[in-house]
């Protein structure tokens, strides 16, 4: 487990998109079953699948199947949508995307293991959230 650790860690420093505090990646690295393989691999030319923030850009976390839910790869079904770039209420059910990927295209599989999204549904306004359990279980 350590060794597959050791693995998301590195993957996560070296391909943040800018600086990333130690204690980000540790928040994506306990969404990950450590106790399945996890590897950096490429899906250049690809299709891949998410569950898309309405409103924003391209994420993070992809799957080779359309019919694995946000659940299953650790994250809420619903989110806040983005206005002005700044997720705000109400809350809005994840969007299905495909997204083509060309070289290169590297990226850290691994199995989702069962964490709350305490992220999803943040309220910048009110200081509060609503945390919703998310079995994992899926590859992505």
């Amino acid at each position: 487990m350590q060794a597959r650790y050791a693995v998301a860690y590195q993957f996560y420093a070296a391909h943040a998109t800018g600086p990333i505090k130690p204690s980000d990646i540790l928040s994506h690295i306990k969404g990950i079953d450590l106790g399945k393989p996890v590897v950096v691999r490429s899906f250049a030319g690809q299709t891949m699948h998410q569950r898309s923030i309405p409103g924003a850009g391209v994420g993070q976390y992809f799957t080779l199947d359309p019919s694995i839910t946000p659940e299953q790869v650790g994250c809420s079904p619903i989110s806040y949508g983005f206005v002005d770039g700044k997720p705000n209420p109400p809350p809005l059910v994840r969007e299905p995307r495909e997204v083509e990927f060309g070289e290169p295209a590297l990226g850290l599989q691994s199995t989702a293991a069962p964490i709350v999204d305490d992220w999803s549904l943040k309220d910048p306004r009110k200081d509060t959230l609503l945390a919703v359990y998310c079995a994992g279980g899926r590859r992505r």
